[in-house]
């Protein structure tokens, strides 16, 4: 008996501390370790690193206990190399009964664990799989009626890995209907005779999905008796949706290919198709009859396209042919064919190039279509277009010519109005006459300039001008202007604006002045009592442009809501009636909506009868580079000794804490009596001001009462004084001519404005206000220049001779020019007035011929300033490029025209007088 253990045991014994105390040849054999190197030695030596700590403290334990333990141990050999033995550990007892050693008993299963390993590893890889494929097992034993189900299968059916389903629940999930009635037939049939399965199905899972899955099923028998049933799910849900969905897009693409044979017949396309590799064409029938081919006359022959092609159209078509087989771009051309009887045809053809794997052209598909009708119709709207343009450009020479011929009568009306107001003595009725004569004449003039302005936009002939402007001069001018009805209807008018809008613009400052103009004139036409408020504030803003707004606030007659919608439209008014109180043409909107979206802005309104209105635009600016400030100005201003009157709290205070860090001095008042109180105080100490910053508008002794005691007082005469205006009341500042202020300041004023001003007020030249100009005689009392007026119109000649007498000048007349050119041989001039449109020869080839050195060298340099009704853009660059310097626009503005002398005059003359 010891013997067959010891042939076929592997035994070891060890002491209570484990150390090896005796092993048989069978443990060497498979440790590979010599007895003597076992003996003595502690078990640990054996034992590898694959049972946990778990599994030696039971182990431990039951020795301990001096139990009897049974396990399988992986030990290490003397190579490193693993093996598993089957083992039971005896405890031994001595002759006292206590335990002193372990008899190990065990036998080698490492080939038995290697296989179960497999095994193992192999059941895992055929799970993963499963997962993958989504493939899931179940089984079934029929006895038992017990029913098992793979991870997988419960995936499919969304169910939790510990649930346990039966036959009944199994056969549930099926949807009902045909996948649940088709299962229990196919069960029932292969329990019967083992018959086999292989079904797409319908689920309704455990979460409410319907998804198809493949089942797959087959019956184990004995004795004819079925014992076992077993199979695979396999969840296609997508493939089969997927396959779904491709059924649908071929019955679709069928329906659609029916659809489009239906329609090419209705249409009139023909379908053909182009093998090139055998050079074999096909045509359908509808691209026969567009050729004018028979089927007999075709019989694939590809030279047909080219007999039948206009000769003109070959070689296009051959370039598109090549383009579309190079790749550039697909096959898309039409082309002229000739019928045998010898009528043309246009033809449209659009194509495909089918390709091989190496990119090369095998064959082209294509439609072709009749255009001859779509080509006579764009022929004809180009032949229309091009008498629209010519229409177009003559409706513009009409409006010029209209133009002209309106302003100059107006001019005409207007000079001479204008000099009948200013000649002495006439009667009160005589007077309200002229007024009313000049109002009309201006009315009719601001409507020839709405139809002019309306005619430009519409072309797209309208310009913007990109000037650098300040806001707060523009504002303060049309403020000034506006002003004036408004006080003579016994209505408020007042213009602010947000202290964060930037002041130095850069844009069109003449059309954002014209729609302020026609909004807040529209303001106070139509307001009888209340006010009327003109507000800027700042919508968007970055490093280089600016988005403002301004709105037009009034107490006005108000706007009916139905009406609103068509208060931009050309020639519409709110009303239309034979009785409306107000008149007008309805083109001022319609212009400002224009002129607004050109500006990059928009326009709108808000009103509600009888309560009032606001209109509103926006309108998008650039922003000035504005230079450093002059240190020699920053040293002037920090020098200065200011006085500042203000009687408004807030206000003073905002522009003390703006001058405080730059002025060394600074004195503050509420009033002019402390304002002087304070001037006489300094001057007798010997510190007088530099510098007196003056409210114009003051409770008391306001503003102009402080300069003109100042002005009165030799003792002050140079102290440098500054007055601050509110926005709309620059007139104000002209009712006492004899007023010497250095400059004056718009409120409210920002902090460069402030030390702008300050600056320029502290400067050693004084500069010239544009509140305080001197009178025009004044200005050319010194400059007797010899002046040329070129023009045709006795008034016109009249009104001009007349204005220019009016600032000290005279001039001598040309009625055309040739008569100008003739004066011009034999004298000296130093500034010609040149109309355009004269008898004769016109102005522009006057001009050409002094230019040309035709007259004299002295007079190619001579000032030339053009006088037109024409106020066309086109018209202007037609003066420059002729050599022109200037242009006025009729009827002549007494202001425009003494800037422009003022500019173009020298102030020493080469002329002999």
């Amino acid at each position: 008996m010891q013997e067959a253990i010891d042939a076929h045991a592997i035994i070891s014994v060890t002491d209570r501390n484990g150390t090896i105390t005796e092993v048989n040849d069978n443990f060497c054999l498979v440790s590979g370790y010599r007895r003597d190197e076992l003996v003595g030695e502690n078990y640990r030596t054996l034992i590898s690193a694959d049972h946990p700590a778990s599994f030696w403290e039971n182990l431990i334990r039951k020795a301990a206990n001096e139990e009897t333990w049974k396990g399988q141990i992986c030990n290490k050999d003397k190579s490193g190399n693993l093996y598993w033995v089957d083992t039971t550990i005896f405890p031994s007892r001595n002759k006292a009964g206590e335990v002193h050693e372990f008899v190990i008993v065990q036998s080698d299963i490492t080939a038995l664990k290697r296989n179960e390993i497999r095994l193992s590893r192999a059941s895992e890889t055929l799970e993963e799989m499963s997962q993958v494929a989504r493939i899931g097992g179940w089984e079934l034993d029929l006895p038992t009626q017990v029913l098992k189900w793979s991870a997988v299968t419960k995936e499919i059916h969304e169910v939790a890995q510990d649930y346990e389903p039966d036959l009944e629940s199994a056969v549930d999930f099926y949807k009902e209907g045909a996948s649940r009635d088709a299962i229990k037939a196919i069960v029932e049939m292969s329990i019967t005779d083992g018959s086999r399965w292989d079904e797409e199905l319908q689920l309704v899972t455990a979460k409410g999905r319907e998804i198809w899955v493949r089942a797959l099923g087959q019956a184990e028998m004995v004795e004819r008796e079925c014992v076992r049933l077993y199979g695979t799910f396999q969840d296609i849900d997508r493939q089969k949706r997927n396959q779904q969905e491709l059924a649908e897009q071929n019955r679709f693409l069928k329906i659609t290919k029916d659809r489009l044979v239906l329609a090419a017949r209705a249409g009139g396309f023909g379908i053909w198709d182009w093998d090139f590799l055998n050079d074999r064409l096909e045509w359908d029938e509808q691209t026969l009859a567009l050729y004018s081919v028979s089927a007999k006359e075709f019989q694939n022959n590809s030279n047909i396209w080219f007999d039948r092609m206009h000769p003109d159209d070959r070689d296009r078509w051959r370039a598109g042919v090549d383009a579309a087989f190079a790749g550039e771009k697909e096959f898309d051309s039409s082309f002229r064919v000739v019928w045998p009887d010898g009528s043309l045809h246009y033809i449209r053809v659009l194509a495909l190039v089918e390709r091989d794997a190496a990119y090369a052209p095998v064959r082209m598909i294509g439609t072709s279509w009749e255009v001859t009708e779509e080509v006579e119709k764009n022929e004809a709207l180009v032949n229309l277009a091009d008498r629209a343009q010519m229409a177009s450009a003559a409706k513009s020479e009409f409006l010029a010519n209209m133009s002209h011929e309106i302003r100059t009568p107006l001019n005409g009306v207007i000079g001479m109005t204008s000099l009948l107001l200013d000649s002495e003595p006439l009667t009160d009725e005589q007077l309200d006459y002229a007024k009313t004569a000049s109002s009309c004449g201006e009315s009719l003039l601001a409507l020839v300039n709405d139809i002019l302005d309306l005619s430009k936009v519409e072309s797209g002939r309208l310009d913007l001008e990109a000037i650098d402007f300040d806001l707060n001069d523009m504002m303060d001018d049309f403020a000034s202007v506006l002003s004036v009805p408004a006080r003579q209807k016994g209505i408020s008018f007042n213009c602010s604006i947000s202290p964060d809008v930037p002041n130095h613009l850069h844009g069109d400052m003449g059309r954002l002045r014209q729609v302020l103009v026609n909004l807040a004139g529209n303001a106070i036409k139509f307001t009888h009592q209340g006010e009327v408020n003109v507000n800027s504030s700042l919508e968007l803003a970055s490093d280089s442009e600016v988005v403002i707004r301004f709105a037009i606030e009034d107490t006005g007659i108000g706007i009916a809501k139905e009406k609103q919608s068509f208060l931009f439209h050309k020639f519409t008014q709110a009303d239309t009636s034979t009785t409306r109180e107000f008149g007008g043409t309805g083109l001022g909107l319609a212009i400002s909506k224009q002129l607004a979206e050109l500006m990059g802005g928009e326009i709108g309104v808000e009103s509600i009868r009888d309560e009032g209105s606001i209109f509103w635009f926006t309108v998008k600016m650039g922003r000035q580079d504005r230079a450093a400030i002059d240190e020699s100005e920053v040293e002037r201003v920090k020098n200065a000794r200011v006085l500042l009157v203000v009687a408004n709290d807030e206000e003073r205070e905002s522009l003390r804490e703006q001058l405080e860090p730059w002025a060394s001095s600074l004195k503050v008042v509420s009033d002019g009596s402390s304002a002087l109180s304070q001037i006489y105080a300094a001057k007798v100490a010997g510190t007088c001001f530099d510098l007196v910053i003056v409210d114009m508008i003051m409770p008391g002794m306001d503003g102009h009462s402080v300069v003109k005691v100042i002005r009165e007082n030799k003792k002050l005469a140079s102290m440098r004084l500054m007055f601050l205006v509110p926005v709309g009341h620059k007139e104000e500042m002209q009712r006492d001519a004899n007023l010497d202020v250095e400059s004056c300041l718009i409120k409210p004023v920002r902090e460069s404005d402030l030390f702008k001003g300050v600056a320029a007020a502290l400067a050693d030249r004084r500069p010239s206000s544009s509140l305080l100009k001197r009178e025009a005689k004044a200005r050319f009392s010194k400059r007797k220049g010899r002046i040329l007026l070129v023009e045709d119109h006795a008034v016109n000649q009249m009104v001009t001779k007349e204005i220019l007498k009016k600032i000290g000048l005279e001039a001598d007349v040309a009625a055309n020019g040739s008569e100008a050119v003739e004066a011009m041989q034999s004298q000296a001039y130093d500034l010609v007035l040149m109309d355009l449109q004269m008898p004769v020869m016109d102005g522009f080839e006057a001009t050409r011929r002094i230019r040309e050195d035709r007259v004299s060298a002295t007079h190619q340099n001579v000032p030339i300033i053009a006088m037109t009704a024409k106020a066309q853009e086109k018209d202007k660059r037609q003066c420059f490029d002729v050599g022109m310097n200037d242009f006025i626009s009729k009827p002549i503005s007494l202001v425009k025209l003494v800037d422009l002398l003022d500019q173009w005059m020298p102030t020493e003359f080469g002329g002999d007088f």
